[in-house]
């Protein structure tokens, strides 16, 4: 974050209020109440550096491929069958807890207007995102034909753009118009050739048609624009590791572990391709890596049995298989309770994550207004979805709006209690509105969750040292 952290007069009032003592009652009271306050305030800002220096990167904008898809709900994949899952897109920056896109960023090379427009200011009363929410409609065709029309005025607002031509193709692939996604991320790369995400979309759809070798030439397209294009290593592996090429996938998949290390799924198909080389012990170490990342891995268990079951060690064996077990009935559990759930419900994520998408587009070509109208949206038809929620607290922060960026954090830890960066962020905002010692117990389970972290610890205490 970009600005100190200063209690200022209200906070002063605040602690007073509480029964704390005020800097003329205090053992130290011949500094005087203005050199005490003036140490605070200092202290407070030293707090502030801390924050800039660890937590901002919490906002940071993440785009993965356009063609990563999640494959971990399949059936198949939960009855214990070592089908490959695909590329795990629960990222933290920014992770989408459900496994699906989130969408283009601005391409390289995109034009970026000459003056963008300000930052928008809280809105007063009704704001266009409530109104266009309550006309929003409920059922399958109406969902899916508003998903649609959100991306067409995207494509009205930025003519000329290769932005919104390619989500227009993601959103017909989910909808399952193959043939109208391929033409959409043509249309694109003639716009920009440089898009190495609509590559590794289109090798995903070869992929899934078995034109295996056009695939990898998409897959290496996408890798030779960008390097470090999230999910194509992966892509490219399996498509290598299908046509018998383990000992090549093994390369594709530690280059895209050194890129992207925080990835189960690439450690998950590593141990898989070790198993199949009978190199058992990398197998084993990197099935761990795949757990240890992700401990509800339901197919790393099942290799780890396997590969453990090879290596002699039995009673390893025996403790994978179990907890497998275990992992494969609560999927099925799951599917079974999705399968149960309305059409219209499981669409309405989908369709937010589109908002989203489009909001980063809108973002990037220098329309925050209308960014911060779809992901409030996006965050209204998803109660869960934390990707909108990300983006309108770093729109918020980054425009002094610390109220909203609070509230909007505050939602992200009652969403994922489990994520210790939230409630840090959470106890920076409360030190920007004064709420001092709210800004300390969101540390403290900042600390409780990530005992390890050093950071943490030390934003608590220099905030702690700062009170009278």
């Amino acid at each position: 974050m970009d600005r100190r952290m200063e209690p200022g007069a209200r906070g002063r009032t605040r602690l007073r209020a509480s029964g704390m003592k005020t800097p003329g009652q205090c053992a130290h009271g011949r500094l005087g109440a203005r050199k005490r306050w003036f140490l605070i305030a200092g202290a407070s800002a030293v707090a502030g550096i801390v924050a800039v220096s660890y937590i901002r990167p919490l906002w940071r904008s993440h785009r993965p491929s356009l063609g990563t898809q999640s494959t971990a709900l399949e059936a198949a994949v939960a009855l214990g069958e070592t089908k490959q899952e695909g590329p795990q897109a629960n990222r933290e920056e920014f992770p989408d807890t459900q496994g699906n896109r989130l969408g283009p960023a601005p391409g390289p090379s995109e034009p970026t207007p000459d003056v963008p427009e300000p930052i928008p200011v809280p809105p007063e009363g009704a704001s266009q995102a409530d109104q266009l929410l309550a006309a929003l409609p409920s059922t399958v065709e109406e969902l899916k034909r508003e998903e649609i029309e959100v991306v067409e005025r995207l494509m009205e607002d930025l003519p000329g753009s290769s932005d919104p031509i390619a989500l227009m193709g993601m959103v017909h692939n989910e909808q399952g118009n193959t043939a109208r996604a391929i033409d959409c991320w043509q249309r694109c790369l003639k716009l920009n050739p440089r898009r190495a995400d609509v590559y590794d979309a289109m090798g995903v759809v070869a992929q899934r048609k078995q034109a295996y070798e056009e695939a990898a030439a998409h897959f290496r397209k996408a890798l030779e624009i960008e390097p470090t294009q999230f999910g194509a290593h992966f892509h490219l592996a399996q498509v290598l590791l299908g046509t018998g090429k383990a000992e090549e996938a093994v390369a594709a998949l530690e280059e895209g572990i050194r890129i992207h290390p925080q990835e189960s799924e690439s450690y998950f198909l590593l141990g898989r391709t070790y198993l199949q080389l009978r190199e058992y012990e990398k197998a084993k170490k990197n099935y761990l890596a795949a757990i240890k990342l992700r401990p509800n891995h339901t197919n790393a268990h099942y290799g780890l049995a396997g590969t453990c079951a090879k290596l002699g060690q039995r009673e390893e064996s025996r403790k994978y298989l179990e907890r497998f077990k275990e992992l494969k009935a609560e999927r099925l559990d799951g599917i079974i309770a999705q399968a149960k759930t309305p059409d219209e419900t499981l669409l309405r994520p989908v369709v937010a994550r589109t908002y989203t998408s489009a909001g980063r587009i809108y973002r990037g070509h220098g329309k925050p207004a209308k960014a911060e109208q779809l992901w409030r949206i996006a965050a209204r038809l998803d109660p869960t979805d934390v990707a909108s929620r990300r983006e309108l607290a770093q729109l918020y922060e980054a425009s002094n709006r610390n109220q909203d960026a609070l509230r909007i954090c505050e939602q992200l830890c009652d969403i994922d209690p489990r994520r210790a960066e939230y409630y840090a962020n959470t106890g920076v905002l409360y030190v920007r509105v004064d709420r001092i010692h709210a800004a300390l117990s969101a540390l403290e389970k900042a600390m409780k969750l990530e005992p390890e972290n050093t950071n943490y610890r030390r934003m608590y205490e220099q905030i702690q040292d700062a009170l009278p």
